[in-house]
């Protein structure tokens, strides 16, 4: 074993020749008959090489529950070896592949807990990759019972995250959030995800000070993709149902209460700064899903109108098209459901003008969303 882990340390190529020879088969027999430790470290060894390029061979051969079997009886440095291995096969995981790694759910759940920060954070990546390759049928998802304390579980790690060894799980458990709201059922989205925006809220709040910019990020995208989903719900209803519907949502309401404010003065702070402007790219997005899914009342009821109309201005001269046209439709969807309370504020802060000088100087962005701001 420990020849071969050299030989394909030394000549990578030489793994693929392996591998057609049989190679994965007899390392996976190695792990569920071990005999002594010693070579089963190094069978580890060889998976995570073989896992770079051959993981799709190995997840067939049942590798991710056979190396998490005898993890306990391992040394330290040699569960953290598995936990690569894992995550690296976890990784390339697929809808028809991703049943083989379910079984080992509930153990990863249970590693997120672990006060080694390698394997707590392998564990956490591991399960993201299984929820992302689940997307296709998070129903099935929800209903094993391995899966059931996923959700608890996640905002257990939130409701912590100012603890320092917790705090490096915060991003990838807010990406298999924003995977589960993009595809589970309304259902699942509206009793598990929704309740728990003001915990969403506080985090952005938190990191907005610590100017944590990877864990804002990933919190305006859950938050956008909340909007979205309304926004998709609304655009299914029919033409009746969506007249009658005048009052807003419990997200919307604790969104202008409590983050509007908060977006908007980030915003003032990041906008001129060139290495955030993917992080103003989607506060921008999240604030026009937000106005695009508010009822017209809502919109006329908040108290950083100003503001908002502010950012509108500044933003449509940051340079990216996107921030641009979503800044626009923002304007538009203003004027449209509130244009007695934004109008004053618009002309104030000269948009009218801008909006003007924008269209005569860009042929790439839609007349028709530039001539219904004017």
């Amino acid at each position: 074993m420990r020849c071969l882990n050299h030989i394909w340390t030394a000549y990578p190529r030489s793994q693929s020749i392996a591998v057609e020879y049989g190679a994965i088969g007899k390392f996976c027999e190695k792990m569920k008959g071990i005999e002594f430790i010693d070579i089963a470290e190094e069978t580890l060894r060889g998976l995570l090489k073989l896992s770079d390029g051959h993981a799709n061979e190995i997840i067939r051969a049942g590798g991710i529950v056979i190396v998490m079997t005898y993890m306990d009886f391992f040394r330290m440095n040699t569960q953290r070896v598995v936990m690569r291995v894992v995550e690296a096969l976890c990784r390339g995981l697929n809808s028809e592949s991703v049943s083989s790694a379910t079984p080992m759910m509930s153990r990863l759940l249970n590693l997120m807990k672990s006060s080694d920060d390698t394997l707590a954070s392998k564990a956490c990546e591991s399960i993201y990759y299984i929820i992302r390759a689940s997307a296709k049928d998070m129903e099935s998802f929800f209903n094993n019972d391995s899966n059931k304390d996923t959700l608890s579980c996640f905002f257990a790690v939130l409701e912590n995250e100012q603890d320092e060894q917790v705090k490096k799980l915060v991003p990838s458990v807010l990406k298999s959030l924003i995977v589960i709201c993009e595809f589970s059922s309304l259902d699942i989205v509206n009793k598990k995800i929704v309740g728990r925006v003001s915990l969403f809220s506080r985090l952005l709040e938190v990191n907005c000070k610590n100017k944590d910019i990877n864990i804002i990020r990933h919190v305006l995208e859950l938050f956008d993709c909340l909007f979205k989903r309304r926004h998709d719900r609304d655009e299914s209803e029919p033409p009746a149902k969506k007249r009658k519907r005048q009052n807003s949502s419990p997200i919307h309401d604790h969104f202008s209460n409590h983050v509007l404010t908060l977006l908007l003065e980030l915003f003032e702070r990041l906008h001129s700064q060139r290495s955030h402007l993917g992080v103003t790219k989607s506060l921008v997005n999240t604030v026009h899903r937000f106005v695009a899914t508010s009822c017209p009342d809502h919109l006329t009821s908040l108290k950083c109108s100003a503001r908002l109309t502010q950012m509108v201005s500044t933003a449509i001269w940051i340079g990216p098209c996107e921030v641009l046209i979503s800044s626009l439709n923002i304007l538009r969807l203003l004027l449209n459901s509130a244009s007695s309370v934004f109008l004053a504020h618009a002309r104030r802060c000269g948009l009218e003008e801008d909006v003007r000088s924008v269209r005569a100087r860009s042929a790439r962005i839609s007349l028709k969303s530039l001539s219904s701001c004017c």
